[in-house]
Parts: C-alpha cells; sequence; structure tokens
C-alpha cells in the first residue's frame, strides 16, 4: 500500500489500511492468509484537478472493539 493515511488493526489478524495513492481509499490484509481480503471505497471526484482530488477523498481510519471499520 503506497502512502498509507491510517492504518488499524483487527481482530482475527487483519490489517486496514487507508491511502489516496490507490484505487481504493482502504485495503485490508489477512495475514494469516498472506494477502489482500477486500477493498473497500472508491474515490469520487470533487474537485476538478487531480491533487485536490485525493486531498478531499483522504479521511481517517477508525475501527471499533468488534473491528467494525
Amino acid at each position: 500500500m503506497d502512502a498509507p493515511t491510517g492504518v488499524r488493526v483487527l481482530a482475527g489478524g487483519e490489517i486496514a489500511v487507508a491511502s489516496v495513492a490507490n484505487a481504493n481509499l482502504i485495503a485490508v490484509y489477512d495475514y494469516a492468509r498472506q494477502g489482500r481480503s477486500a477493498n473497500l471505497g472508491d474515490l469520487t471526484d470533487l474537485a476538478e484537478t487531480p491533487a485536490l482530488n485525493r486531498f478531499l477523498n483522504g479521511g481517517r481510519l477508525a475501527a471499533d472493539t468488534a473491528s467494525n471499520i
């Protein structure tokens, strides 16, 4: 994952990583199975310039005690 903006450890050996440098906003990795288990969120065009779109699509990554992202 390039340029992570947030990382959260989830139950069951999964790690969620947020980044605006990839096609999806969040990737979930399952290190027990040695790979990516899910991609979440799509970038949205909010401005006319690509750099501003990347900035506006960035957000915070949070998870609760039940590992809900």
